[in-house]
């Protein structure tokens, strides 16, 4: 179309056309995805008819070259979306699966760039591929590369773990378990089978901004919270799910009657959700206080705090040191003269 807004204008356009049949039909830009949950037929075949009526109605045209019928899993923004939840492209997996021993620098980044496509499967990614990225830091891309014990093993155990992901299960209870540190945020999200056992989907982190070292332990507690919802937004919004915190205020954040303004922003927040805050002892929050003293996240410069009692001191003594002509003489001596103002 020529102009900078048709892609969003086109999108509109699709969303506003098939509103009303979100339940079993998604759009995105011209693409359309057609799904049931349940294994009758019956049912996908009537929500098909029902889309291609639609179709019909505002001569949209569907061209059956491009259709994927009655799929169990379809392709999507590179992913691969199905009843059993979002795996990736197995394209990519073989492609990883079957890469040969790379002999130079430029075929060892060609093998690292689908394995950072699919590095948010992957727990701990940067630390695994650490000792290859450390081979391609050399001057010339055709340079041969000639592998330790310990890189020749990071490149098998790379290929194991990518090609293994863990998968969302749609019909089981989502829950986030969050920790803050002194100097970042991090956590897990997993969910839990019929046995007990945690299946871990991913990792998420980050380090906290200068202003954000200065929260309290509870602010920082829920900032770590929110920094979930954010990150996994796609898995958390429209259902309940648990957040495990070993912060046992956390609990009672809703109910509270009055709150700073930064506070209500981000209840606010937290109302686009349906968290259940469950608290959990603070020895069983092993891996999420792991995440969240992550050293590549830990700051540069620590934040430097100053007691205002103290500094009055200082001031205080300091005055009293100093007779009234000596300050007088030292703030003129202070003073830019004429030539420099």
């Amino acid at each position: 179309m020529g102009l900078a807004s048709s892609p969003a204008a086109l999108n509109r356009l699709m969303q506003t056309i098939f509103s009303d049949q979100s339940k079993f039909c998604r759009a995105y830009f011209d693409d359309l995805f057609v799904f049931t949950k349940n294994v009758d037929i019956a049912e996908h075949l009537d929500a098909l008819d029902r889309v291609l009526e639609r179709c019909a109605e505002e001569e949209h045209y569907v061209k059956l070259a491009k259709c994927t019928l009655y799929s169990a899993k379809t392709p999507c923004l590179g992913d691969f979306n199905g009843r059993d939840g979002v795996r990736m492209d197995p394209d990519k997996v073989r492609i990883i699966r079957e890469w040969p021993l790379p002999s130079t620098t430029k075929q060892v980044q060609s093998f690292l760039n689908p394995c950072v496509y699919v590095s948010k499967f992957c727990k701990n990614f940067a630390e695994l591929a650490a000792p290859l990225t450390d081979a391609t830091r050399v001057k010339s891309a055709h340079e041969m590369v000639t592998f330790s014990s310990d890189q020749l093993e990071c490149f098998h155990k790379l290929k194991s773990v990518l090609t293994s992901p863990s998968v969302p299960i749609c019909f089981c209870d989502s829950h986030v378990r969050m920790d803050a540190s002194d100097f970042a945020v991090g956590g897990y999200l997993f969910q839990v089978d019929g046995e007990g056992n945690e299946h871990i989907i991913a990792f998420g982190g980050r380090k906290m901004t200068s202003a954000e070292l200065m929260y309290p332990t509870r602010k920082n507690k829920l900032l770590a919270a929110l920094h979930a919802m954010r990150t996994w937004r796609v898995y958390l919004l429209d259902r309940p799910f648990y957040i495990n915190t070993d912060h046992k205020t956390l609990q009672s954040i809703l109910e509270q009657k009055t709150c700073s303004q930064r506070l209500a922003r981000w209840l606010n927040k937290l109302g686009m959700y349906r968290p259940i805050f469950r608290w959990i002892p603070g020895d069983t929050n092993v891996i999420a206080d792991m995440v969240s003293r992550n050293p590549s996240f830990h700051p540069a410069e620590s934040a430097h705090f100053v007691s205002l009692a103290d500094l009055l001191r200082q001031l205080t003594t300091t005055q009293e040191n100093l007779d009234s002509e000596e300050v007088q003489l030292r703030y003129m001596r202070g003073r830019p003269t004429i030539h420099q103002q």
